[in-house]
């Protein structure tokens, strides 16, 4: 997902487009998000509506998560404070991933959605203290294909018929990876394949 950050204005954008607005943002519980943060300013003139430019040496660029309806003292529920830094001028681009699972958001998520404020912050690394922030309303919905279901997937077995190295009918139990979970062979059976 790119984002284009309007420092001047603190307004985020989906591309380097005024007319791409981002006014809300939703994610789905336990994606694993690719991000590529461009820090801009408007342009002045050319083909797009915003410059990207490099942050100053000594910034850093944080991502917070945290309950609308609890921010003063609301715990962290998403935090990203890794961010890999590439390209100079206006090829600048921070990547992160960002994880929207772990057991703070799990116990914050406890209806279908979940109303959230998500901010993205640079840093002063000298100082230690938030350079801008922008913040943008987030919803997490709760996923609907999750990891148990897969293992359920993989519980229910595939038959397959085959004809052993003596000619007898054997059955072999497989999981949906394929593997053999139970071969059954009939008396004077070897249920070595021919």
């Amino acid at each position: 997902m790119d984002i284009y950050w309007d420092l001047q204005n603190h307004k985020l954008y989906g591309a380097n487009n005024a007319s791409q607005l981002l006014t809300a943002w939703t994610v789905v519980y336990r994606d694993d998000l690719p991000v590529n943060l461009y820090l801009c300013r408007p342009a002045s003139s050319g083909d797009t509506d915003f410059t990207v430019e490099a942050p100053a040496a000594n910034k850093s660029v944080r991502f917070g998560v945290r309950v609308t309806a609890d921010l003063i003292e609301g715990d962290l529920l998403v935090a990203q404070t890794t961010w890999a830094f590439t390209g100079e001028g206006e090829a600048s681009v921070a990547a992160a991933n960002i994880y929207f699972a772990g057991s703070a958001l799990a116990v914050a998520l406890t209806a279908a959605t979940l109303a959230c404020t998500a901010e993205f912050t640079l840093r002063d690394s000298g100082t230690g203290r938030d350079a801008d922030s922008t913040q943008i309303p987030l919803t997490i919905q709760y996923d609907v294909n999750r990891v148990e279901d897969a293992e359920l997937e993989q519980a229910i077995p595939l038959y397959n018929f085959f004809t052993d190295s003596a000619g007898k009918q054997c059955l072999r139990i497989l999981n949906q990876l394929g593997e053999t979970l139970e071969t059954m062979v009939p008396p004077g059976g070897t249920g070595i394949p021919s």
